[in-house]
């Protein structure tokens, strides 16, 4: 966290900052005084000395407008807990001893003597007020060092001092870093594994704890990477930030056309079990200032791993092993770690919610700019300019953990050209953004190539990229099975599907159904009963009216396409139908979250499958076989199969022998890619058969092929009867699917959210 710079209202989009609510405070004086409270506050014997110590950091929490911190709230509810703790201790272990007959008596229980090892120790007993007080007295010194270190905290990042740290100290300091923030990616994991175990429909308990603990240390792992990719404890290279476009100065790297990254020979292999896979294979290319290179291929061909290669993330903190030549800005980097390339090389990966390091949009940008020492009116300056350019003012002081996707892709894509970076890496920036937000992010892209930056974009669906395609120079290059190759000419071919890795649009391809038999659809089909999801119903979230639904229906066998702006209300919307209350799901509905992650808790996707068939009591095999359905030809060595159509179509499974699932099948799901992740999640849902499905952006990180087929079963899974077809909602910016839904006969009906509405 920093310490707030501005205070700027919605109001007119922040074109005029508004005046600083509090001055930036040095973070070494901030906890050196607060190092010095915590002492004097556990030393002095007096309570009134603790009392007064944490009134004062209230009252300065208060004055900066600090009060609301999460780290400040850690903090009181720490000490809150440790003076519970403390008193039930005493009144547990209360003395045996007679208190005075002038004593105020509170608890009369009575003594239980303990025998055998623990004779001598006794339980309960009498509790007078005096002992209380002691007890709270006591208590307090300890109580008060949670509280000023909370505030500490609140008004100035321990991180900036550990930042600082000698050299030789830094790995100790990085360590730290993460440490502080183990507990909150704890309850953050906690709350999210809760939420996914209701998803599935299963009760929670002891058996969340894995899944827990490895999204906790996912957490800190990719902590770690952005932290040390954004210059955490490292000097970033000569940023000036005089102008909106303005690169730092970078030897042997300026005029445009010339080669700023050089890769040769670049090849990645991880873990797959007990075998080293090659998920990248002899990469070579290069990048030049003020070309704009795109990178397509179908999901799962290693888009993501030759990004995370060149940013220095892999195998640093992928694993596995990396081999090949990186030469960067002139420079050939022997140890390619993200704290070598940070400043020059900057990436926006694919799930960008895992990268935020601060508790606050303004903070996320202002983080890297901080711990270089920059402060006052030229970080200000800094980040509203970034603010403003990608219409984050009004999300300025949210959580970044309560944006929608699309505006956290813009939150990190605002702060990563913030540092002005020679080399932009963007993992499908575009997938979650509506058009307002797919303009900005094209305007933004076109600053810094005239800036000579060079920048590399891996996506699905280039078509929105070719306005600015058309503008500069472009370099097209496609990834093929973890082979990097030439890709597709420019101009119609480019986005006429000519390569898997490519969306089509819907006019230019039809979908089908994947191998199996087919049931007629189309619009004339009755109606049947209608299913109401939602009446009356106000979406809030963090104590905000998101948006106000009358009714929401859906009928059997229709396909209800919910569109709207980013941040209108989709996810939580879909959220607060399919999990009602604070228990348990809906009955008969099943949602693939935007987060698929969270519902996948199996050590191996063939486990993963298999736990899904067991829960849901379908036929052993069902969930592999829907999943190699929904992937087959998008990657090597996944082999669908035909098979029959069971007594209901959402089963489109049979049992007698399980698909190939090839090398995938001992990988942990989360080193899947994205879009095969997303796969897997709604391979999982779809094994409980549900009456009504809800997909929150189906087709993010998907190629052509996976959308196609992805089409193809949500129309087989509708064209059931009348009274037997599943009713699908989904949340999407991806009008194309939706078209090529309508297109190839499903009934579908197209709602929007805006304003708060749902029309």
């Amino acid at each position: 966290m920093v310490p707030p710079v501005q205070s700027v209202s919605a109001a007119g989009r922040g074109r005029a900052p508004a005046a600083t609510t509090w001055p930036a405070l040095a973070p070494g004086p901030v906890w050196g005084i607060a190092i010095l409270c915590a002492l004097s506050g556990a030393l002095a014997p007096a309570p009134w000395w603790q009392l007064g110590i944490v009134g004062a950091a209230l009252a300065v929490c208060a004055l900066a407008g600090r009060i609301g911190a999460p780290a400040l709230r850690l903090g009181l509810w720490g000490a809150v807990l440790f003076v519970a703790l403390r008193v039930a201790y005493r009144v547990i272990f209360t003395s045996t001893v007679a208190p005075p007959a002038d004593a105020l008596l509170l608890l009369d229980l009575p003594v239980i003597p303990l025998s055998g090892p623990f004779r001598g120790i006794s339980l309960l007993g009498p509790l007078t007020l005096a002992q209380l007080l002691a007890t709270l007295a006591e208590a307090s010194r300890f109580a008060a060092v949670f509280v000023v270190f909370g505030a500490a905290n609140a008004l100035a990042d321990v991180r900036t001092v550990l930042a600082r740290a000698p050299r030789p100290l830094l790995p100790v300091a990085t360590v730290l870093a993460l440490a502080l923030g183990t507990v909150p990616a704890l309850l953050l994991a906690a709350d999210r594994v809760s939420r996914a175990a209701r998803m599935r429909g299963e009760r929670r308990g002891a058996r969340l704890l894995v899944p827990v603990l490895e999204q906790a240390v996912e957490r800190a792992t990719t902590l770690g990477a952005s932290m040390e990719l954004r210059g955490f404890g490292s000097k970033l290279p000569g940023y000036r930030g005089d102008s909106p476009t303005s690169p730092p100065a970078v030897a042997g790297a300026s005029g445009t056309g010339r080669v700023l990254l050089r890769a040769e020979g670049i090849a990645v292999r991880h873990r797959a079990g007990e075998t080293l896979r090659t998920t990248l294979e002899d990469a070579d290319l290069e990048l030049s200032a003020g070309e704009l290179t795109i990178l397509t291929g179908p999901t799962g061909s290693g888009k993501s791993t030759l990004l995370a290669a060149l940013a220095g993330l892999a195998p640093a903190y992928t694993g596995g092993e990396a081999s090949g030549t990186l030469e960067v800005a002139g420079r050939v980097v022997a140890d390619r770690r993200p704290a070598n390339l940070a400043g020059t090389v900057a990436l926006v990966p694919q799930r960008v919610e895992h990268s935020f390091v601060a508790e606050t949009v303004r903070g996320e940008l202002a983080f890297a700019l901080v711990h270089q020492g920059i402060a006052g009116d030229a970080l200000a300056a800094a980040v509203e300019r970034e603010l403003e350019r990608f219409d984050l003012v009004r999300l300025a002081d949210r959580d970044p953990a309560t944006l929608s996707a699309g505006e956290a892709t813009r939150t990190a894509l605002a702060a990563a050209c913030l540092l002005e970076p020679r080399i932009l890496l963007l993992d499908e920036p575009i997938e979650d953004l509506d058009p307002a937000s797919t303009s900005a992010v094209i305007a933004a892209l076109r600053a810094r190539l005239a800036a000579g930056c060079a920048v590399l974009v891996a996506e699905h669906r280039p078509e929105a990229l070719e306005a600015l395609a058309s503008e500069v120079a472009v370099q097209r290059l496609e990834m093929r099975e973890g082979s990097l190759q030439p890709g597709p000419a420019g101009g119609d071919g480019a986005v006429s599907g000519a390569s898997d890795g490519v969306r089509a649009p819907a006019s230019t391809c039809s979908a089908t159904a994947p191998s199996g038999p087919s049931i007629a659809a189309g619009p004339d089909r009755a109606e049947g009963h209608r299913i109401v999801l939602l009446v009356d119903h106000v979406v809030e979230r963090g104590g905000r009216e998101l948006l106000r639904v009358p009714e929401l229906s859906a009928s059997p066998g229709e396909i209800v396409v919910l569109g709207g702006p980013n941040g209108s209300g989709k996810t939580s919307l879909l959220e607060d139908i399919a999990l009602p209350g604070s228990s348990g799901r809906a009955p008969g509905i099943a949602l693939v979250p935007h987060r698929v992650d969270d519902l996948l808790i199996r050590d191996t996707l063939a486990d993963e499958c298999r736990y899904a068939d067991r829960r849901s009591g379908a036929e052993r095999g069902a969930t592999a076989a829907r999943f190699a359905r929904l992937i087959a030809g998008s990657i090597p060595g996944i082999a669908s199969r035909p098979e029959p159509v069971s007594e209901r179509d959402t089963d489109l499974s049979g049992a007698e022998s399980a698909p190939s699932l090839g090398v995938l099948a001992t990988t942990h799901p989360r080193d899947l890619s994205a879009g095969t992740r997303l796969v897997l999640g709604i391979a999982v849902q779809l094994a409980s058969a549900p009456r009504t499905l809800l997909l929150d952006e189906p087709t993010r990180g998907l190629d052509a092929a996976a959308c196609e087929r992805l089409a193809g079963i949500l129309v087989e899974l509708t064209a059931a009867d009348a009274a037997e077809g599943t009713a699908v909602v989904i949340a999407t910016h991806d009008t194309d699917f939706a078209d090529r839904l309508a297109a190839a006969g499903a009934r579908t009906r197209r709602l929007r959210l805006i304003d708060g509405r749902l029309s």
